[in-house]
């Protein structure tokens, strides 16, 4: 094994609804190298296009008064 060489391995959680249709997945990357992997790393299942959609993550922006 090369010493400067990272293993990881990776774990996909997949949430359904009662009639066994997919909702969310949740993917990890172990070891974890920061605290931000673990933040945006959530689909949600589009049954209309049958593709998974990246959750956004949105930043709220502070509004004068």
């Amino acid at each position: 094994m090369n010493p400067g060489a990272s293993m990881y391995w990776y774990e996909t959680e997949i949430t359904f609804d009662e009639n066994n249709n997919p909702l969310w997945k949740r993917e990890m990357q172990f070891p974890q190298e920061s605290t931000a992997q673990s933040l945006n790393n959530k689909w949600w299942w589009n049954a209309k296009n049958k593709t998974w959609v990246k959750q956004e993550i949105i930043k709220e922006q502070e509004v004068p008064h």
